[in-house]
């Protein structure tokens, strides 16, 4: 798909000059090397006001310019997308939400697991861990997929399933696994078909497409990772293609996937999913389980594979966007939030690490909510 024409922000009832305020803190943050790269899309009632790259996609200063079509791995802004998928076998009737995970993969059986719900991996209250004990050591094999599902399949639970909120990459890999069993394919074909054809994402791959290498940003990587042959830019990493984190894309594509949600599961005419299931994937559903503690659920609620606004935990949504707000944040240095509230959607991928760009992404949010005039 070609790129998005760019709107008179004036006529869409954003300020074009609170806007300016927004690319001046990116352009500082990238002329002063703190980000070698970063993009803004920026979409008001699904069309485009703001789509500006600034700095290098190469760690290297002296490398090629950043384009607003550039690539980016986005880390965990996948985990949507992988969710999306599931969503469609609801869809469908051949997935409910509160159907056991044993009953699509048994070997998952065991103390604690067999209390795992569907459900409970879409809203990270499985009590799965994040990361499987043994997650660098399988990286350090280039250990494909099949391993690391073996390994989740036998990992102790940190609580009873729906009794608290953990954050868990591995939930989020059996839900591809459940969608490839179902599906007999694997999860990359199955979102590529059914997600981001339909939308017309033409940029966004589960592992990497080496045909779109001069585009892809090189991403800066944790110490612990730097130079190693299983971090971010290494060639097992982009090939392994990780549902919880190995999303490539641009900017204007995930502006896209997140449209679609507000516009409740179809985008130009193409639908992806009923109305129903778009908005059970936006709505909070933690709120609703009784036994994580009321302190907990005032500081994180989770829709499925979509995080809510909460206003005594705001993350990357800042201040100033309105109850509803839903979206996502990856550790390469990207989030994506959308308020439905005023139809304003924002995409920022950059290549600096999430945990130093907290603060950023905060003021960078709340910039971009200033701009909505009504």
């Amino acid at each position: 798909m070609s790129e998005p024409t760019v709107q008179d922000p004036a006529s869409l009832g954003m300020d074009p000059q609170q806007l300016e305020r927004a690319f001046g803190l990116i352009a500082g943050w990238t002329e002063s090397g703190f980000m070698p790269a970063a993009v803004l899309h920026v979409a008001r009632h699904g069309q485009t006001v703001a789509h500006r790259a600034f700095g290098r996609i190469s760690l290297d200063a002296d490398g090629p310019a950043a384009e607003p079509d550039s690539i980016f791995i986005i880390a965990s802004i996948t985990k949507p997308t992988t969710y999306t998928a599931l969503l469609r076998l609801v869809d469908e009737g051949t997935v409910s939400l509160s159907d056991p995970v044993t009953r699509f993969i048994p070997e998952f059986s065991g103390p604690g697991r067999d209390a795992v719900q569907i459900r409970h991996i879409c809203t990270h209250t499985s009590g799965l861990p994040d990361m499987v004990p043994d997650n660098v050591r399988l990286r350090q094999q280039h250990a494909p997929f099949a391993t690391f599902i073996e390994h989740i399949c036998n990992v102790p639970l940190l609580f009873a399933p729906g009794t608290d909120i953990s954050y868990q990459s591995s939930g989020t890999a059996l839900a591809a696994e459940v969608v490839q069993r179902v599906r007999g394919r694997p999860l990359r074909q199955v979102v590529a078909d059914e997600v981001f054809a339909p939308l017309g994402m033409t940029d966004t791959t589960l592992g990497w497409n080496p045909d779109k290498e001069p585009r892809i940003v090189e991403a800066t990587q944790p110490s612990h990772l730097t130079g190693l042959d299983y971090d971010h830019n290494s060639r097992y990493w982009r090939e392994f293609g990780a549902p919880w984190g190995g999303l490539f894309s641009t900017v204007s594509d995930i502006s896209r996937f997140l449209e679609m949600y507000r516009q409740g599961g179809a985008l130009d005419g193409n639908r992806v999913l009923s109305p129903a299931a778009a908005q059970a994937m936006i709505s909070d559903q933690t709120d609703a389980m009784p036994g994580i503690p009321a302190a907990t659920k005032l500081q994180e609620g989770w829709g499925l594979g979509f995080r809510l606004l909460r206003r005594a935990n705001p993350v990357y949504f800042g201040d100033l966007l309105a109850p509803g707000s839903f979206g996502h944040t990856g550790s390469t240095g990207t989030f994506a939030w959308c308020d439905p509230s005023r139809a304003l959607t924002a995409v920022f991928f950059c290549n600096q690490l999430h945990e130093r760009v907290q603060h950023e992404f905060q003021v960078l949010s709340n910039t971009i909510a200033a701009a909505a005039r009504y």
